[in-house]
């Protein structure tokens, strides 16, 4: 499992804006701002590794993030806040990457360092993305999937919310992937990130399709809603998710649930925040910033 680390080989030194220490800003007077979709526990595992390198490099951190993913309007007025507030460094995970430039340019005109963690924009200005490669993660799930099941094999498909950039590459990735090796994806259907959704989502794609093999789900919280429904009716149905979350990875254990794509969201919350700092201090960050993915089964999910 992808869990909690140090960030890069190389720690970077608590900033000093404005001159030598002793002088002028110091590192603890800085304000990282770091806005997030939502409060299952991809964000949270975000939240404690954006908090221990502020912890580490002795900045502020004012981090924020609605109770749903779909709570588009308070998710903007958080970013919104951040702006007005004069942060020194903006983190953002976009809800609606294409809704939401508009606010993330500001951003970048009121010349506020942004990093963009999870989901990317075409933001013009932007300092980097932090994320992982959600398409081709998807297409561990697709392969292993493809590879369990035989050719003409019928999957369904449970997305985040439409529009959301990270579950448009997600699905896409797996459902490329699973057609590519002669599955059919029969069905499509969005639940939000909501493990409720979820559930009824699924319930109702058992109804409506008499033969399903698997199910792919963009996120593990809906996965967990997914499987309660499976179980509710007691079918045999391969389920695979993406997020490698705790509960996940319980149910992956337990047997009940093949894999999950995992993520280092940890990773993406300290990353996140250390090279905004090196952003600050005008030193090189790069655009592109892989956090990594791996598949957890249960073959490997102790290792």
């Amino acid at each position: 499992m992808l869990v909690a680390g140090c960030a890069k080989e190389e720690a970077v030194q608590p900033p000093v804006d404005g001159g030598e220490a002793g002088g002028g800003e110091t590192a603890k007077e800085l304000t990282i701002g770091f806005v997030v979709k939502g409060s299952d526990e991809h964000w949270i595992a975000v939240e404690q590794g954006a908090k221990q390198a502020a912890e580490d490099f002795g900045v502020k951190l004012a981090f924020t993030g609605p109770a749903k993913e779909t709570m588009i309007e308070e998710h903007t007025g958080m970013i919104e806040n951040n702006i007005t507030n004069k942060v020194d460094a903006l983190c953002v995970a976009p809800v609606q990457p294409a809704a939401q430039a508009g606010i993330l340019k500001r951003a970048v005109d009121a010349g506020i360092p942004l990093l963009l963690i999870d989901t990317d924009a075409d933001v013009e200005g932007k300092t980097a993305f932090l994320g992982t490669g959600n398409y081709a993660a998807a297409e561990l799930a697709g392969t292993y999937i493809g590879e369990k099941l035989s050719e003409g094999a019928k999957v369904v498909i449970i997305r985040g919310a439409l529009g959301d950039k990270t579950h448009d590459d997600r699905t896409a990735g797996a459902k490329d992937k699973l057609e590519a090796m002669g599955l059919e994806v029969i069905d499509v259907q969005p639940a939000d990130s909501d493990s409720e959704k979820a559930a009824n989502v699924m319930e109702n794609m058992m109804q409506t399709h008499e033969t399903i093999d698997a199910v792919f789900v963009t996120a593990d919280q809906m996965a967990l809603g997914a499987l309660q429904s499976i179980q509710k009716v007691g079918k045999s149905i391969m389920l695979v998710g993406f997020d490698g979350s705790p509960g996940a990875v319980e149910k992956i254990k337990e047997g009940v649930m093949e894999g999950s794509v995992a993520q280092n969201p940890y990773q993406m919350g300290y990353l996140g925040v250390q090279n905004a700092i090196e952003a600050i201090n005008g030193n090189p960050v790069d655009e592109i910033i892989d956090t990594g993915a791996k598949l957890l089964t249960k073959e490997n999910i102790e290792e």
